[in-house]
Order: structure tokens, then sequence, then C-alpha cells
């Protein structure tokens, strides 16, 4: 893999020692696609929160990622998942133990970086270990082509993904966090609750709490100016799922069927699609960690069209990468980046109006959008 000018890596072939056995196309999920034949196209959907609530509190919804991976971990199983490194880089990383479940927590919007975790996965695999593997559909596509096998000890989760940002382009906002506040940036949570689940924080070293201008990098996320060029064509999104089960937050639960813990919504609630034999086996060893409801999936369609569609491509990002070459991130965010509008309006709610009236008014709204779509009931 070689990185690129816009930060992204990419596969490389080294021509020089290339003896054109194809094995690289014969395990590429886009010319090959993984067999999904077992895999439900309308699959089941529940509706979860963790019942540890200091875990749902350090999640970035409901903490269903945690409640699988316990399961897991309970039966001296392996967990891997999307971790900051030492210099705030993500990557994949295996976890062993409750202890280090933590690092793994939380939405991490970057491109994570691999690197050798395929190869752990499968000496883990044949020593006989369960390992959970958490990724993008892109990576779940790619642990199944690289293995070549199915694992009965494997169990593939992925989530809704929107796409992701340049590694490099978050270095750079890291860069500038640490210059406009003159820190030194050692930790970063996308998806604090300090205000709720619907109003997230990006939080620095635990108590820097970020808001206004420091918000530029989701932004730029939010309105598809800085994800990578695949991801708005993504082959691997779509029915059925590429994982034995799906994760993601459940937004708009009890907009279109009642939902009995409304007072719940609150503090985060995740969204579980069971996608065949393997992923309810998963689910059912996960219960005991777990509150869940029943759901349909076209409640879970709804707020979520990234299931199915690809993130659209505005104008914008014809130049976004290429000014990155040359811009730091204070000129990048003024030029692509500044909060404007509606959006302006709207983060300025979040910040200054009480949050119980925040809390109260989108109750209101819940049930109105309920009466709207018929009051259906589960």
């Amino acid at each position: 893999m070689v990185s690129g000018k816009d930060g992204f890596l990419y596969p490389n072939i080294n021509v020089e020692t290339c003896i054109k056995c194809l094995a690289c196309e014969k395990t590429c999920p886009v010319i090959i696609p993984i067999d999904l034949s077992g895999n439900k196209s309308n699959p089941e959907v529940f509706a979860c929160w963790n019942k540890d609530s200091q875990i749902r509190s350090q999640s970035s919804s409901g903490g269903a990622f945690s409640a699988l991976a316990s399961a897991i971990l309970e039966e001296d199983g392996i967990v891997v998942g999307a971790s900051y490194n030492n210099q705030m880089q993500v990557a994949h990383k295996a976890c062993f133990s409750f202890e280090d479940l933590d690092s793994l927590r939380g939405s991490k919007y970057v491109q994570s970086s691999m690197g050798e975790i395929y190869k752990s996965i499968r000496s883990y695999l044949n020593k006989g270990k369960r390992v959970l593997f958490v990724g993008t559909p892109c990576q779940n596509a790619g642990i199944k082509k690289f293995l070549k096998r199915e694992y009965v000890n494997l169990y593939c989760c992925d989530f809704i993904c929107h796409g992701t940002p340049s590694p490099l382009l978050f270095q750079k906002y890291l860069k500038w966090i640490e210059k406009s506040k003159g820190i030194k940036v050692t930790s970063f949570n996308f998806r604090s609750k300090k205000s709720g689940w619907y109003d997230a924080l990006r939080v620095v070293n635990n108590h820097e709490i970020m808001k206004g201008k420091y918000d530029a990098y989701f932004f730029g996320f939010n309105r598809n100016f800085s994800l990578r060029e695949s991801c708005y064509n993504c082959p691997e999104i779509g029915m059925p799922r590429r994982g034995d089960i799906t994760i993601a937050d459940f937004w708009g639960i009890g907009m279109t069927y009642r939902f009995d813990k409304i007072k719940e919504i609150k503090d985060g609630i995740s969204l579980v699609m069971i996608n065949n034999a393997k992923g309810e086996l998963l689910f059912e060893s996960a219960k005991p960690f777990l509150e869940y409801r029943k759901g349909y999936y076209d409640e879970a369609l709804s707020h979520n069209i990234p299931m199915i569609e690809p993130s659209p491509r505005p104008i914008e990002r014809e130049t976004f990468y290429l000014d990155m070459e040359s811009m730091d991130f204070e000129a990048l965010r003024k030029k692509y980046l500044r909060v404007r509008g509606k959006a302006k309006i709207v983060a300025f709610a979040r910040e200054y109006i009480p949050r119980f009236i925040i809390t109260n008014l989108r109750d209101i709204v819940q049930f109105i959008k309920w009466k709207l779509n018929g009051s259906k009931t589960l």
C-alpha cells in the first residue's frame, strides 16, 4: 500500500517483482464480490441499549458494540476494531480483555489503517479462537476475501457507513487544534454525549469541549467534502449486508412505530440488524448485556439512507484535496468548512439553549412525527 497526496492508502503493485499470478485480483471484493447468498435482504431489526449505564455513556449510541464484544471476550475470544495509536492515528488492533475494550469504543470518522491485522486474525482463527471483527462494509468484505474460506469461529460486524475522510486531513486537523489551543492532543472523542445523543460534542483530552469553528472537520464529513473518492460509488453498501450482524445509530427511533421507552432516547439507542444465522447466534449471546426491542427494517432505513445509497459527491470535492496539498487546516476551513445558514442556527441552539428545553422539544417532535406516520405500534 502507498499513501497518495490526499493521505489515503492505495494498493500498489511492484511491476518488477510481479509474477502475474492474479492473486490480487482473485482476492479483490470489487472484482470478485463476496458470496452473500446466506445473508438476508430483509434482516431482523432491534433497538438496543447497554444495561451498563457507564458503558452506554462512553459509547457513541446505545453500546451495542460493547455487548457483542463482551459476549466474545467472556468466552476467551478476541475483538478486533479501530483504535487510536500513540500518534493519534486510527488503526485496527486486537483486544484481549475487558480493560482494553474502551479503546475500541466510539466512532472514529477517519479511514482506519489495517496494517497486518488480517494476518493476525487468520492466526487467531487457526488456533481455534473466537474472533469478532468490526469494520466498514468494505473492510468486512476485505477480511472475507483475504481468508479465502469460511471460519465458524469468525464473527463479522459491519456498520452503516457514510464514507471515510483522509487520515492526513485528520492529522492536519489535530495539529490545528494543538496550535489554536496550545495543547498536545492525547485523546479525541468525536461523539461525547455530554449534551445528549443527538447533540454530540467533540472532546479533546477528556475535557476540552469543541464547539463552533472546531467542528469544521465534522462539518466537512457531513457535507461529504472529505470522503475517499471510491466512497461516492461504494460497491459494498446495500442489501444484503456484508457482515453477519450490522450496528449503527437508530436515528428516527419512535417516529414510525411507537417506542415504549422514549425517555431512553436521549442517552443513545443502537440499531442492530441480524443478517444471518451466525449473526443471530452472536446476538443471542449478547442479550444478557442488553435491553432491546423489536424493530422494523423500514423504520431503520428511514433515517439511515447510507445503508443502501452512497453519499452524494459535492462539487467542492473536485478541489478539496487538491487544495489540501498546499493549504493548512485553517485555510481549508475558511474556504470550505465554515458553518453557515441553517447549520449555524442549529449549532447556536445546541450550544446555548438549556438542555431540558431541547430534550422536551425533541419528545414533542417525536410524537408528532409518529402521529403523522399513522400512529403505528409494534
